[in-house]
């Protein structure tokens, strides 16, 4: 009989395990899944302002969705946890192939090409994302770790809603998802009160209705069994309580959302432009093959013989008046002796980052080019480019300027469209920007005297700002113009132009001149390096361009014009005439070159390098993300050890793995528990501590654990359950009664981690301890 005995037990424990794997979905259940998978997609939406387009949002939304019913089905079918991950996992793989590699597939289905891609996606996706300019492209590698994800955060939060009894964890996926969301686009600015307050509503509203129903579950005092011997219908009865509780609950949560909300709304409170940005400590390098300064390159362009052909540009939508020139370079910082740009190019999408906003009188214009060759990867654009359809490029918005990140540049074709708003020169209430940002284009390093001097004697202080610039330009239109004229823009160039009046000068001496005379007179200036459209090489919409056609000009930033065209170049070329050093302004040798500017440009046009403020956050910031690390490694090593104590082992050892749980949870929660005591002992010390709610449960362990511990036979399947059920509860009540302050100090607490005295189980009459105790529990 015994053999049989231990058989049915055996076989009803099989049959008990069999149907614990397997889970019911009621109405109320079902409501929790929908309620977590809206709480992921609505965290997800936070990505909309990483990308252009609403293309992201059937993907992410789909991930959710296909990763929560997944789970949901495995454990319906009650597959076992490592069959139901992986294939998961297989389905959002297949979900982020498709979403970014899918050109590259045959069908639908994985090619090698498309496979080689999604595993470049895997290793690159969260550094090009760091990298990438604002809002991005949805495709290829910054598609695959969003998708993967938002699915995972999807499937996770289904199985924590079906497989525990937990209330708060639930919504630690979504919450995942919406932080890393939110850090992705803090560059995006703005406020985005109604997706939080959403969030918010559907979170709160997943808290209330399942810790209701979780607590009418626990609190009814009766099992199903029972329930169903006298006759109690236990599930109406729960639906009713629960229904009742969520009828006073849910209106408080949706009157807490909308004070919320509208107190977010209309308070003056931080608006959100002005984030730190995760992504700002992350720069990937792009690499530009191009000579110090585009600037000198101007002079030999123009001699070319033959004049050889660039590029053609098709203007499909011209602005009044008609362009007449296209920037491949802003040049933005001088060292005294040379005119260089700074170097913060981005990959971009489609959509290119952060224009400036230009008023209503401003047009877009659009671009079609197709190159030929150029001497630089400099792309043409003009005006504040807002959209660039093309491929392998990078921009940067500070200068405006476009670069081909290919080795060659022969056949490139794109678009580009562009706000424009040419200058008003009749206008008389003209403003210079005076942004922060707009500081680093006033500098100039190591003056010559002679620079204050001819800017007092060419502007009028009382003239409006816009007539002292055209003073400036006018001055410089008097000069004489060749192209053939000696190259350099330096300070003592600069001299030799302007020295003489019969002083010869090229487009390179004059708009270096005007934008150090204007950046003088306290103007945020620069000097712009292009190609100009002449009517002569027009053909319908297009024009030729050529080398010839290379010319230079300065730029000033103007309040609701942006970076506004002066043209301080005499428009008559003269003659050559000898090269003369004769120079009448005083002081003209330029002082040599510092070794460090006032703008912080090192001489060689690269950025400078790490300014302690910034070293300092940068430190904090890898020091919090260390802190943070630990507190999620304490988290879930004590949650891995809890797995183990509870399935790992054998009765006895189990039996007492749930004491131990239980002494670290009430550790935690600041009750006394020294090794010596025994676990009655504890229960009766327990009554005047914090943890005197849980003593009943304590005192009913408490001889469950002697009996592992000391009793001749191994526990039965039964005591085991029971133990681990009052280590849930005392969890639980703890966790209830504790305020939230304390409750989080425990969750990190590190102290149940460390090694502890344990009690040695020992079995009469089964030799030395040393071989059949069962002294190495949990």
């Amino acid at each position: 009989m015994e053999p049989a005995g231990h058989a049915m037990t055996a076989t009803s424990a099989a049959s008990t395990g069999s149907a614990r794997r397997r889970v019911r979905i009621d109405g109320l259940r079902l409501a929790e899944c929908l309620l977590g998978l809206l709480a992921v997609v609505l965290a997800a939406a936070t990505f909309g302002a990483f990308y252009d387009g609403l293309r992201w949002l059937p993907w992410l939304a789909g991930a959710a969705v296909a990763g929560g019913a997944l789970v949901g089905l495995c454990l319906l079918a009650g597959w076992r946890w490592w069959t139901g991950t992986v294939a998961v996992t297989a389905v959002l793989v297949l979900l982020a192939h498709a979403a970014g590699y899918g050109a590259l597939s045959w069908f639908g289905l994985p090619t090698p090409a498309s496979l080689r891609a999604f595993g470049s996606g895997l290793a690159t996706g969260l550094p090009k994302m760091l990298a990438v300019g604002l809002p991005a492209n949805f495709d290829d590698d910054l598609v695959v770790l969003p998708v993967l994800v938002v699915g995972a955060a999807g499937a996770g939060t289904v199985a924590l809603l079906l497989r525990t009894r937990r209330t708060a964890p639930v919504v630690l996926p979504a919450l995942l998802v919406l932080v890393l969301g939110l850090a992705l686009t803090a560059a995006r600015g703005g406020a985005r009160v109604l997706l939080t307050g959403a969030f918010v509503l559907v979170v709160l509203g997943l808290l209330v209705l399942r810790g209701n129903r979780v607590s009418v579950a626990e609190g009814e005092g009766i099992s199903e069994a029972d329930a169903d011997a006298v006759g109690l219908d236990l599930p109406a009865r729960r639906r009713r309580s629960t229904y009742g509780r969520l009828a006073l609950g849910l209106p408080v949560v949706a009157v807490v959302t909308a004070v919320a909300l509208a107190g977010a709304w209309f308070l003056p409170i931080a608006p959100g432009d002005d984030r730190v940005d995760p992504r700002s400590l992350y720069r990937a390098p792009v690499e530009v093959n191009a000579v110090l300064s585009p600037l000198v390159e101007v002079r030999p362009q123009q001699l070319a013989q033959p004049d050889d052909p660039l590029f053609t540009v098709t203007v499909l939508d011209d602005s009044d008046p008609p362009l007449d020139r296209l920037r491949v370079a802003a040049l933005d910082r001088f060292d005294g002796s040379l005119w260089t740009r700074a170097r913060g190019f981005q990959v971009t999408g489609t959509t290119l980052p952060d224009p400036e906003a230009l008023p209503s009188e401003a047009s877009q214009v659009r671009l079609r080019v197709g190159v030929s060759s150029l001497p630089q990867p400099f792309l043409p654009v003009v005006g504040e480019p807002l959209r660039f359809a093309g491929t392998d490029f990078a921009f940067d918005r500070a200068t405006g300027t476009v670069v081909s990140t290919r080795a060659d540049v022969a056949g490139f074709g794109y678009s580009v469209t562009a706000a424009v708003r040419p200058l008003d020169r009749a206008a008389l209430d003209v403003e210079p920007s005076r942004t922060r940002a707009d500081e680093d284009y006033t500098r100039l390093p190591a003056k010559p005297p002679w620079v204050d001097t001819l800017t007092t004697d060419l502007i009028d202080p009382a003239e409006s700002p816009l007539h002292q610039l055209l003073q400036i330009e006018t001055f410089l239109q008097g000069r004489q113009y060749n192209r053939q004229a000696a190259p350099g823009h330096s300070y003592g160039a600069l001299a030799r132009t302007l020295g003489t009046s019969d002083a010869v000068g090229s487009s390179e001496q004059f708009a270096s001149a005007f934008a150090v005379l204007a950046r003088a007179a306290g103007y945020p200036a620069r000097v712009a390096v292009g190609y100009l459209l002449r009517p002569s090489d027009r053909d319908g919409d297009s024009y030729r361009v050529s080398t010839g056609d290379a010319y230079a000009w300065a730029e000033v930033h103007l309040q609701g014009y942006g970076w506004a065209t002066f043209e301080p170049t005499p428009p008559t070329e003269v003659a050559t005439p000898p090269r003369s050093t004769d120079v009448n302004l005083e002081a003209t040798e330029a002082a040599p070159p510092p070794t460090g500017s006032g703008n912080g440009n090192d001489g060689t046009g690269g950025a400078s390098g790490t300014s302690p403020a910034e070293q300092v956050r940068l430190v904090a910031v890898v020091a919090g993300a260390a802190g943070c690390a630990l507190l999620v490694g304490i988290v879930l090593l004590k949650r891995l050890r809890r797995l183990r104590r509870h399935r790992s082992g054998s009765p006895a050892q189990r039996v007492v793995g749930a004491w131990r749980e239980v002494a670290g949870r009430l550790a935690e929660a600041g009750a006394r528990v020294p090794a010596s005591h025994t676990a009655g002992e504890v229960a009766r010390d327990l009554l005047g501590s914090p943890a005197a709610p849980v003593s009943r449960h304590v005192a009913e362990l408490a001889p469950l654990v002697a009996g592992a511990v000391f009793a001749y036979d191994e526990p039965d399947e039964a005591t085991v359950a029971r133990a681990w059920t009052l280590e849930h509860r005392i969890r639980h009540e703890l966790g209830t009664a504790l305020p939230v302050a304390a409750r989080l100090r425990a969750l990190v607490d590190p102290r149940p981690l460390f090694p502890r005295r344990r009690p040695k189980v020992r079995r009469p009459h089964q030799g030395p301890p040393d071989v059949r105790s069962r002294a190495a529990v949990g």
